[in-house]
């Protein structure tokens, strides 16, 4: 141990010893408390304060935007042309993540389209009226129509894992990327 640092320990624990009670300064020292520790103990909190204050930041600067008419990506107004005829789109927002973003469309029927940052379709909500059957694969409108006759899709969904279907009873449909049932929730 350096005279600097030695001198610097006798320092703080006599520091210590005048705030404190002499029997609490003596177990300071006999617990080997050095101020090499209290450093440390300080620069770890200083630490966990910064990281909090950088996800905070990071957080904030995450947010929906509106994009204007002009704005709105050819592949979103492309994908609404052909699927939804006759409907136009009323709002699209982007949403924008730390490595990606993902856009919302709106369409003046009150459908919501949402799309991932390669503008592949992630999830559509039709509320009360048809998915287009141009969007629902074939293997999922047969399992339907077999097994729930006369009812169709409202909202479908898929991931790189399953696609869940819910049908205009409130029935839900899980399928894996195969096409095989793997829930029904009612």
């Amino acid at each position: 141990m350096g005279r600097d640092s030695r001198r610097f320990r006798t320092q703080v624990i006599s520091a210590l010893s005048t705030e404190l009670s002499p029997a609490f300064s003596c177990y300071i020292f006999k617990a080997g408390f050095s101020a090499r520790n209290i450093y440390f103990q300080n620069m770890k909190k200083a630490f966990i304060v910064i990281v909090a204050i950088l996800g905070c930041v990071i957080a904030a600067q995450a947010k929906d935007r509106v994009l204007p008419g002009k704005q709105i990506p050819a592949q979103i107004s492309s994908f609404v042309k052909k699927h939804f005829r006759g409907d136009k789109i009323s709002v699209v927002t982007e949403d924008k993540e730390w490595l990606s973003s993902e856009y919302k469309a709106m369409l003046s029927s009150g459908t919501t389209i949402e799309f991932d940052d390669k503008f592949e379709w992630t999830e559509v909500d039709c509320i009360r009226d048809r998915v287009p059957t141009s969007i629902v694969p074939a293997e999922i409108a047969d399992y339907i129509a077999k097994h729930f006759q006369g009812k169709f899709p409202v909202k479908i969904d898929r991931d790189k894992r399953k696609w869940e279907v819910e049908i205009d009873n409130g029935t839900e449909l899980t399928f894996d990327t195969s096409f095989r049932l793997i829930e029904i929730d009612n």
